[in-house]
């Protein structure tokens, strides 16, 4: 009988010290539970920072390039959004953070029947050691054609090895070879075929 009750009372105080730790990892005393950094309470909205955004509805952060970046090299761009002047493309690309991936330039090489952009991507320079992590940021640049684009396709330069004349790319008779990659922008964002 001694035995059961050593046992019983052994049980029940280990079962007191594991509530009074649980206990012990609740809210700060004097504060709500659940009202930490990511919140006020279960009652008020969680609030955020957004991103540097602007009039272009594309939800990227809106880049500018800065010449001089070193090692760039040619990125891909998921999608174009043409603007309602005709002349606007809004390129829209995933990316990592800087000073390990900043937008050093774009090319733009306009021919009779495609416009071809290419996305260049460098880090600055002195700062190869310099450790990025890795999370992926949502870019968006806005690139202004010389003229309207009036119905030419719009080709990812970075997705294509080589088109030595845009002009000859495209679907007729006279062309040299197919332009694959491309896509019609249009005032709705569309994504590459």
């Amino acid at each position: 009988m001694k035995n059961k009750l050593s046992t019983r009372a052994r049980t029940a105080a280990g079962l007191l010290v594991v509530v009074l730790a649980l206990a012990a990892c609740g809210a700060p005393k004097g504060s709500p539970a659940g009202s930490g950094s990511g919140g006020g309470g279960p009652d008020k909205p969680v609030s955020s920072t957004p991103g540097t955004g602007s009039d272009n509805g594309g939800g990227g952060e809106v880049v500018s390039p800065r010449p001089g970046m070193a090692d760039a090299h040619p990125v891909e761009w998921d999608m174009v959004r043409l603007a309602e002047d005709g002349r606007s493309l809004w390129l829209r690309w995933w990316s990592g953070v800087g000073p390990c991936h900043v937008l050093d330039r774009f090319d733009v090489q306009v021919g009779h029947r495609v416009v071809m952009v290419t996305l260049f991507e460098g880090r600055v320079p002195g700062k190869e050691d310099v450790a990025c992590p890795e999370m992926a940021l949502l870019k968006e640049v806005e690139v202004t054609l010389a003229e309207p684009l009036d119905g030419r396709r719009v080709i990812d330069g970075a997705k294509l090895a080589e088109l030595r004349d845009p002009s000859r790319c495209g679907p007729g008779p006279t062309a040299s070879k197919k332009c694959p990659l491309g896509f019609h922008p249009n005032p709705r964002a569309q994504r590459p075929h």
